[in-house]
């Protein structure tokens, strides 16, 4: 670490500095230096509690929260210039304050993690440039047999400067190169590694329908800062629009940040902007290494790069000339961060677009109720495109399961369609949203269950692992030899349910000549997996694909001519009232997978509610429809987008001190109440218990934004146990 030690503190002559460190602190804690030469955005080293921690500077304060006399000081100044930009220094104190979240833990989840080790703040690789006297060196005669290897690498340093895995394909040893350096025959030099661009073969752009181009030619025409909704239905041409949109801000020297929910859409989304665009572009995300994500963070910063295209984490990049935002698929919810802290991701796109004056395309085929209020009540720009380019929406129906034969989940009506497509060459999706073989593991004599003590839940049997498994919790245990109640022998426990292991195990048997891929987090969790499977889909090589969520979104898979949604009916009966509107969005983005080429598509929904209003509703007019239906039920029971939602979430060892805690917070808001604020609970969280766990929420609800987070603001600062863990969310999206 190269850092500046700072000298004693006089504490006549110092300053006051917030620094943002990592822990639960409500802002940005206050040290004392006497350097004069500091910039908001720079790392320093500080003393927090018995240890020394890296943190970021804030801003310079002329009053401190406590006595002057107590605060401690900068120990040293790791940086000589800033790692962050102002807006983005702004955005995260916003994000902070909005969801009242802990400034420390939001900085310290941006940052790369080595620029949180105090790493120097650079983006240089070391290269091996032959001098004079290795010139001289391969010269000499009878030399290149005594020492091949030297002699190569002094030869391949002839033509251009070499890196480290070059000297490594040259089998060149660490104490050779040492030795060749120390002689003089090679010098190392710096230099900045550049974002590279890709060998893709180019692309066109295509002719725009009226509705696109109405969308495009606002895009590139208006300059004031603006948010706009792209509502198009799947395979309608949104991604066209971003391209050529895209293509336009580059001609002006302008940076485009591009969202993507899944990291499993980035690389196909990856391709189709290098194709078109032919520049670098790069990306960001957490599955990238740290050196990866510290060069496109520096790459972003330093404008070396005009593309950024990223997962939810590449919100949070520094930009040096940021010109637009698109957040594609901006209804998922993968959007949201629900770890360490909790913050949406396209909210905070909207907080960027106010503090950098730069516009934001929301662009998808399912919008959530919030931002559809917004773009019909017109707060936001609002397009649609209501065709597919090129192709028909494919044609939907439901199999009543009433009374039907059923094997791993799957009707024998399910199976003969399936099998209609597979003879006409058709790929068909068969979409699942649960994991595992079974989500229930049933002892046949007694009737005992597995389930995990730490949260309550059950665990999921994997049949192939032999294997246990709770996805609250990420507990694995080995499947018991005996029924823990009845001694009974394993051979007595059956799977309750299906998960897509079951259904991979079932469709093998039905369709054993049918190459089948399965796609969903056990099977694709290794580096490069998803991108293998997605091979043999898009070569035809898979006929059948079995899939989650993974599957249902960005996709485009040409030959896809039957999806089949397996189980619908857990959203129907569900009591968070999201619960309807995810459903839509799921089923009209796993169909639009099917029919997007030459070929008409087909979906198939399986369902014990055949009849059920809201469901035919979906399948007769779409999406829209059922949306905007939603939203006249909203309003007539007064839940967002028509009030304001934030939820108090405790945790604790003692079920009993939990709902206590919460009970105690409601009885202070009722005793002080002078604003209109409705409260509910204290009542189980959805998942009541995890590893461990009780976990409780009480629901704040109100008619103006600015009130409840001022009874949030209040409710920080009354004293709670300490036994207790207490988190505050925002526009909870699980109630």
């Amino acid at each position: 670490m190269s850092i500046t030690r700072v000298k004693a503190i006089n504490l006549e002559k110092s300053n006051i500095w917030q620094v943002a460190v990592k822990g639960p602190f409500s802002g940005a804690l206050d040290y004392l230096t006497t350097c004069q030469d500091l910039v908001p955005g720079m790392r320093v080293l500080v003393p927090l509690g018995q240890r020394s921690v890296i943190g970021l500077l804030i801003a310079p304060t002329e009053r401190a929260a406590v006595e002057i006399s107590q605060l401690k000081s900068i120990q040293a100044i790791i940086d000589t210039q800033p790692i962050v930009t102002s807006a983005w220094l702004q955005l995260v104190q916003r994000l902070a304050h909005y969801y009242h979240q802990p400034l420390g833990l939001l900085v310290d989840l941006a940052l790369p993690k080595r620029l949180l080790d105090g790493e120097a703040y650079q983006c240089h690789r070391v290269l091996y440039a032959l001098t004079e006297i290795g010139q001289q060196q391969l010269q000499l005669p009878g030399w290149a047999k005594k020492a091949p290897r030297q002699h190569a690498t002094l030869l391949a340093a002839q033509q251009a400067p070499l890196s480290s895995a070059q000297l490594q394909q040259l089998k060149l040893t660490a104490s050779v190169r040492r030795a060749m350096l120390d002689k003089t025959w090679l010098r190392e030099q710096s230099e900045v590694v550049m974002p590279i661009a890709s060998e893709v073969p180019a692309s066109s752009a295509y002719d725009l329908t009226v509705e696109q181009q109405q969308a495009l030619d606002h895009c590139m025409k208006t300059t004031t800062p603006w948010i706009g909704l792209l509502e198009g239905v799947t395979g309608s041409g949104k991604t066209e629009v971003y391209l050529q949109w895209a293509a336009h801000l580059l001609t002006q020297g302008k940076q485009i940040l591009v969202l993507v929910p899944e990291i499993g859409l980035t690389q196909q989304t990856l391709q189709r902007f290098q194709a078109r665009l032919q520049v670098p572009v790069a990306t960001y995300h957490s599955a990238m290494t740290d050196t990866e994500r510290m060069r496109v963070w520096y790459w972003a910063h330093h404008g070396l790069v005009n593309v950024v295209l990223g997962t939810r984490s590449a919100l949070l990049l520094p930009f040096a000339n940021l010109g637009a935002m698109i957040v594609d698929e901006s209804h998922d919810h993968s959007y949201w961060q629900q770890t360490t802290v909790y913050f949406s991701g396209r909210e905070t796109a909207l907080m960027r677009s106010q503090i950098e004056s730069v516009p934001v395309l929301l662009g998808t085929a399912t919008p959530s109720l919030e931002v559809l209020y917004h773009a019909l009540n017109g707060r936001y720009d609002y397009w649609r495109l209501t065709a597919r380019h090129q192709a028909a929406l494919p044609t939907p129906h439901i199999i009543d399961m009433r009374q039907q034969p059923v094997e791993g989940g799957l009707s024998y009506a399910l199976k003969q369609v399936m099998a209609q497509h597979l003879q006409q060459g058709g790929q068909v999706v068969v979409f699942l949203n649960r994991r595992g073989y079974a989500p229930v593991l049933l002892c046949h004599c007694c009737g005992w269950s597995a389930k995990h003590q730490g949260c309550g839940r059950h665990f999921t049997w994997y049949q192939s692992r032999h294997r246990l498994v709770c996805h609250h919790c990420d507990v694995v245990t080995a499947v018991p030899s005996v029924c823990p109640q009845c001694k009974a022998a394993a051979t007595q426990f059956v799977g309750v349910g299906a998960g897509t292991e079951r259904l991979e195990a079932v469709l093998k048997r039905t369709f054993p000549d049918e190459p089948l891929v399965r796609i969903d987090r056990d099977v694709v969790q290794h580096k490069g997996a998803l991108d293998a499977a997605l091979d043999q889909i898009h070569a035809g090589f898979a006929k059948i694909i079995i899939g989650t969520q993974m599957i249902a979104k960005g996709h485009h898979f040409t030959a896809v001519t039957l999806v089949a949604v397996v189980d619908v009916d857990g959203a129907l009966y569900s009591l968070d009232f999201r619960a309807l509107e995810r459903l839509g969005q799921v089923i009209t983005q796993v169909a639009g997978r099917a029919g997007r080429a030459d070929k008409p598509g087909e979906v198939y929904l399986q369902t014990h509610q055949p009849d059920h209003p809201m469901l035919r509703l979906l399948l007769k007019e779409g999406y829209h429809a059922l949306a905007k239906k939603l939203l006249v039920d909203r309003q007539q029971v007064g839940w967002p987008p028509f009030s304001y939602l934030a939820a108090i979430r405790a945790e604790g060892k003692q079920q009993r001190i939990v709902i206590q805690t919460l009970q105690q917070i409601k009885q202070q808001v009722l005793r002080q109440q002078a604003a209109p604020l409705t409260l509910s609970g204290p009542v189980p969280c959805l998942l009541s218990q995890r590893a461990g766990l009780y976990r409780y929420q009480l629901l704040l609800q109100a008619s103006e934004r600015k009130v409840l987070h001022q009874w949030l603001q209040w409710l920080q600062t009354l004293s709670m146990p300490t036994s207790v863990r207490l988190q505050w969310l925002v526009d909870p999206q699980e109630v």
